[in-house]
């Protein structure tokens, strides 16, 4: 409370006192006002004073001191009107008939609740009860991400989970999520979304429980997004141009362009991954994505991935490699490629491999 509300809070008590008539003139050999608190008083004072004039007071105070005040009216003592001429002195005001304080804290709570708004009454009774803040969808939250950001947290997602989350989108953020997918990814999208069922409110939770702080991370993580976001950029140019960009940035903090390049990975850099990491990448890639990224990939970056492989996965993708396949758009081959570094990207955020060539966390 400023100094200008007390000011005030004793202009209005002068102003309410001169309505009230003193009975008596005698001075009173109690001492219980002597042991009451500072607030104790000003809570009896408040109480005695009524509505109209304490309505002037009250919202001079804050929602702590009113939460004190209701705290030491609950406390007081009855008190008798000759301690109370005590206590009116005290502040040197005269009251004659008071209101009986046997029930002050009730007094005190009906007279908040009285004079101010019902919600901010109800606040100084329980903070618990103040409003919180709506909590925004997952949905809205996954529309105003960045299409990379979703690429990346949904590439390791069953497609059947995908094609849901796909439901529930505007379509121009469907339509974003499915175009980042290669065509066959999306044909098997497009047909798992015809036929979608309802899905169960508890499923739904588990999802939002699963999606929702992948989506929020970057909002928490301050400094790091900056980087994060500079390095998402970089991964969508050419080996060339990231080396070139790179170049021209030499000039920044050592720390900060050692942040970039921690985060910058394309699918040219797998070579410098160690093989512990390789199979742990390629653990979680769709044999579809792994044969489209290794059209027109040379020989050592083939065996490399396919050293990768299960040996099931293995002979599946040689198979459909030994056929060309002249269907597969350039725009495929470098949408499963993004997809690959991408969740390379991932996985060394969730400290599971080093995009160094360092051994990671398994």
């Amino acid at each position: 409370m400023t100094q200008a509300d007390r000011e005030k809070i004793a202009e209005e008590i002068d102003a309410a006192s001169n309505d009230i008539a003193s009975e008596s003139d005698a001075q009173p050999s109690s001492t219980l006002i002597d042991t009451l608190s500072g607030q104790q008083k000003v809570a009896a004072l408040l109480v005695a004073l009524g509505k109209p004039a304490a309505a002037r007071l009250l919202k001079h105070f804050t929602p702590d001191d009113l939460r004190h005040l209701s705290g030491q009216a609950h406390s007081l003592p009855n008190i008798s009107l000759a301690d109370f001429e005590i206590l009116v002195r005290q502040f040197e005001d005269a009251f004659a008939e008071g209101a009986s304080f046997s029930e002050a804290g009730l007094r005190f709570d009906n007279l908040v609740q009285e004079t101010l708004p019902e919600d901010e009454a109800a606040l100084i009774f329980d903070p618990s009860k103040a409003p919180k803040p709506p909590v925004e969808s997952l949905w809205n939250i996954i529309t105003k991400a960045n299409i990379d950001v979703t690429q990346m947290n949904l590439v390791q997602e069953h497609p059947q989970v995908i094609s849901y989350i796909i439901s529930r989108l505007p379509s121009e953020t469907a339509a974003k999520i499915l175009m980042a997918q290669s065509a066959t990814v999306r044909a098997d999208l497009t047909r798992r979304r015809l036929h979608l069922r309802n899905v169960a409110p508890e499923m739904e939770t588990i999802l939002d429980q699963a999606l929702r702080p992948l989506f929020l991370q970057e909002n928490r993580a301050g400094e790091q997004a900056h980087h994060g976001q500079v390095a998402i950029i970089l991964n969508e140019l050419d080996k060339t141009d990231v080396d070139e960009m790179l170049a021209s940035l030499q000039d920044l903090e050592p720390e900060d362009l050692k942040k970039i390049k921690e985060k910058l990975f394309v699918f040219d850099d797998i070579p410098r991954l160690t093989e512990r990491a390789r199979l742990l990448l390629f653990d979680g890639i769709a044999a579809d994505a792994i044969i489209t990224a290794l059209q027109g990939a040379d020989d050592l970056m083939k065996e490399l991935i396919l050293a990768s492989l299960s040996q099931r996965t293995r002979r599946m993708v040689e198979t459909e490699l030994s056929s060309e396949n002249q269907s597969i758009q350039q725009s495929d081959i470098l949408n499963a490629r993004r997809i690959i570094a991408q969740t390379a990207i991932k996985l060394s955020e969730q400290g599971t491999i080093d995009l160094l060539g360092q051994e990671g966390k398994s």
